[in-house]
């Protein structure tokens, strides 16, 4: 049985995410620094988790997208702002509100939240068990993309 790995190309990932400024010049080298880190977030073998393929592609550049968000803007992960002054510039942050490891880091970007919303359909939500992903967070990340 042959397996197939779900990678990432600049022309693609443009299709789907230039319209976003921050991606503005970035080289096919970030995109794939940013997908190394994609495998923490969704399984990259075609076809390992109960989605549809164009469902779990998508998610690979989603969460490629979430990961060089990061990279690229890396105080994005300081939490929600719950103070500011003017006067000798002052920043308080908040942590954000979350269940889990799982949705703060999904949560950091607007492309973690889709993903997450993605990955909420392999196993949703039955009565008297989790609604979150984590009992089954190995079927989806399988061994971290590799």
């Amino acid at each position: 049985m042959t397996t197939t790995t779900i990678t990432v190309n600049l022309t693609q990932f443009m299709t789907y995410f230039g319209a976003d400024k921050l991606f503005d010049g970035i080289t096919d080298s970030q995109l794939q620094s940013a997908y190394a880190g994609a495998g923490t977030f969704i399984n990259t073998i075609a076809g390992d988790i109960n989605l549809q393929i164009n469902q779990q592609t998508f998610g690979v550049y989603l969460a490629t997208a979430h990961c060089l968000t990061i990279m690229l803007n890396p105080n994005i992960a300081k939490g929600m702002v719950s103070n500011a002054s003017q006067g000798n510039e002052s920043l308080g942050y908040q942590p954000r509100p979350v269940k889990n490891w799982f949705d703060y880091q999904l949560g950091l970007t607007s492309y973690g939240t889709q993903l997450l919303a993605i990955l909420m359909t392999v196993q949703p939500p039955v009565g008297g068990k989790p609604s979150g992903i984590a009992p089954y967070y190995s079927a989806i990340i399988g061994s971290y993309g590799s």
